[in-house]
């Protein structure tokens, strides 16, 4: 079901689901945001958490060698209004 949703509280749900899970395999989760406080998007929350969280299972599934241990979700400003949300490995 399509709602506004406050992306820190999508960003709070992927933090809560993940970050253990990639501490297990010895890796960090970073959540950054340059969203104004409050930003709001329109979407299904449990859809948007699932997609981000595949990113995310992904980036910890294929970068277990990787130097660096950390795995990136930034939340920032798109074009025309709208939201990016981006997993980095």
């Amino acid at each position: 079901v399509l709602r506004p949703t406050p992306v820190a509280e999508l960003l709070d749900a992927v933090q809560a689901t993940w970050a253990d899970r990639l501490a297990a395999d010895g890796k960090e989760l970073v959540v950054v945001s340059t969203l104004s406080p409050g930003q709001a998007v329109r979407t299904d929350p449990r859809v948007a958490a699932q997609v981000v969280g595949n990113l995310i299972d992904n980036a910890r599934k294929y970068s277990r060698e990787a130097a660096d241990p950390r795995v990136w979700v930034w939340a920032k400003p798109g074009p025309r209004g709208r939201v990016l949300i981006e997993v980095e490995d």
